[in-house]
């Protein structure tokens, strides 16, 4: 149960000792109950006795169930904080890494960590505090069975160690099934992504859409069948511990008269205290499977933040943000990468872009215009060359301080509601925004986000724009925005957006495939198959 520890040891150790004690007093309350119940069976004759006996039961009853209560508020608040701590750990470690990192990570795998797991997590508190507290009710009642009957404690250690040893025996096989449950539903939330991300897709041919839902509905049975052998694996454990207690009862009860006749008071009462064991033992029985759960979902916790972890964290570090710059220079620029075995490289490229020129970047699919915005705006790291800004070469502990130059709206850009990061727009200037994108009449700005952002993705790419605006920096980088924008707007966005930006003394570096507009460029480059193959000073 390793990873539970490793997961839940983070939190203070007055936490802990907190729990430990308000544990232990459950436990030890509980057992009193036990030894104040057979001590009124004991002294049923004695009047006086049993009125003490019985405040003392009160008493003990009042103990238990304080005690009880705290106990289950604060383990709730220890889970709570364990899974805010993990929440908080997973933005902190993927803010830290670079793209290409993200890029290798699998995303549903994540998401499955983010909800099952750290819901099983959530949920643990009230499982481990009954697990816990039955367990520290079994301690106090061997102690008491040490003292009232030292066979029938070797008899109960005995078939504890058995329990244990069993539960051991499983643990390996439960972890196994439970990774492979999880890796499979991981699947199953991949397929959904692609059934609702490529819903158009999948309206269009009949025969993808099969496909793809038969390959749901079959991972999704998989799913059923691997977790359905992770509870038989939970069963078999329940039903051997509590066959075991069964045995134990027997033992207590044929076994002791048989070694020791003579006893009968003590098989009595020592009977009475193994009947007493069921709620503990039972609490433990159910509570182990439950523990091994919880143990496994903390140990795909842990896995995710350590391949995470792996990857460079220094390139989210918070530095001075970089508000202006005269140019930026690539020199022998070079990037390099392995896609289905196959080696693609862009470049090597030398590039001079000063401030307020108009940039724009051509080419065919697949050619590199993406991943070269993608290095020029500082989000992959070159294989070979420098990139410079004011003639000083941007080192790889600046980068977050280059990227703080440039806005963009990528061609695959996710449109945020909120506007993180500005706390408060100027309501003129966003007025001014809307009626410029002529977007007044389908959604406002309230408060820092988006009233509506239901809109076409022609729509969305304007409020995109908008936010990057916004956002007060020198370069704006567009990556094939106008394709999702009708005839009117393209000619609008060319004709006279662009040549704004331009006034505004913002740099404008967009990638287009509209040859009637490149004169609004101050120069462009054309790419083919990652290599610069013109570069004029301006198009006509």
């Amino acid at each position: 149960m390793m990873s539970v520890i490793t997961l839940f040891r983070q939190e203070p150790p007055l936490t802990w000792i907190k729990l430990l004690l308000l544990a232990i007093i459950s436990g030890a309350s509980n057992a009193a109950v036990l030894a104040l119940v057979n001590y009124a069976i004991s002294h049923m004759d004695n009047g006086k006795a049993r009125s003490v006996t019985l405040a003392a039961f009160v008493a003990t009853i009042v103990c238990f169930a304080l005690t009880q209560r705290y106990l289950f508020i604060g383990a709730s608040e220890l889970a709570q904080r364990v899974v805010h701590g993990v929440r908080a750990r997973f933005v902190d470690q993927l803010e830290a890494i670079d793209l290409r990192d993200m890029e290798r990570l699998n995303r549903a795998e994540i998401h499955a960590c983010l909800n099952a797991e750290l819901q099983t997590i959530s949920e643990a508190a009230i499982s481990l505090t009954i697990l816990s507290q039955a367990v520290l009710t079994l301690i106090a009642v061997y102690c008491y069975l040490a003292w009232l009957t030292p066979a029938g404690f070797v008899v109960a250690v005995g078939f504890i160690v058995l329990a244990v040893l069993v539960n051991f025996r499983q643990t390996r096989r439960i972890d196994e099934a439970h990774q492979a449950a999880f890796a499979t539903e991981a699947q199953v939330l991949a397929g959904y992504t692609d059934l609702l991300e490529g819903f158009k897709e999948l309206k269009l041919n009949a025969a993808k859409a099969q496909d793809l839902g038969a390959t749901i509905k079959r991972t999704s049975r998989e799913v059923c069948r691997r977790r359905l052998e992770l509870h038989a694996l939970f069963a078999d454990n329940l039903v051997t511990s509590e066959t075991l207690f069964f045995l134990f009862v027997a033992v207590i009860v044929f076994g002791i008269p048989f070694v020791d006749p003579t006893d009968t008071a003590s098989v009595a009462l020592t009977a009475a205290s193994a009947l007493f064991l069921l709620g503990p033992i039972s609490g433990v029985v159910g509570g182990f499977p439950v523990l091994q759960r919880i143990n496994a979902a903390a140990k795909t916790l842990l896995l995710m933040e350590e391949k995470i972890s792996r990857f460079d964290q220094s390139h989210g570090n918070p530095s001075p943000g970089i508000s202006d710059f005269r140019s930026i220079s690539l020199r022998g620029m070079t990037f390099r990468y392995i896609a289905d075995d196959q080696e693609f490289a862009v470049g090597p490229i030398d590039l001079d872009v000063n401030r307020g020129d108009v940039l724009f970047i051509t080419g065919g699919n697949g050619s590199g215009k993406s991943t070269l915005l993608k290095v020029l705006t500082g989000l992959y790291p070159p294989s070979d060359g420098i990139v410079q800004i004011d003639g000083r070469v941007v080192a790889s502990d600046e980068r977050v301080a280059y990227r703080s130059l440039f806005a963009a709206v990528f061609s695959d850009n996710h449109l945020f509601k909120v506007l993180y990061g500005i706390s408060e727009p100027d309501p003129r200037e966003v007025n001014e925004l809307l009626r410029v994108m002529e977007m007044e009449q389908k959604t406002r700005i309230v408060g820092n986000e988006f009233e509506n952002i239901a809109l076409s993705s022609g729509q969305r790419k304007r409020l995109a724009l908008i936010a990057a605006l916004l956002e007060h920096r020198p370069i704006c980088v567009l990556d094939e925005w106008a394709a999702d924008q009708d005839p009117y707007f393209r000619e609008k966005f060319y004709r006279v957006i662009v040549p704004q930006l331009k006034e505004l003394g913002k740099t404008v570096i967009a990638v287009t495939h509209d040859e009637r507009y490149f004169d609004a460029a101050d120069f462009r480059i054309h790419l083919v198959e990652g290599k610069v193959q013109l570069l004029p000073s301006r198009a006509s």
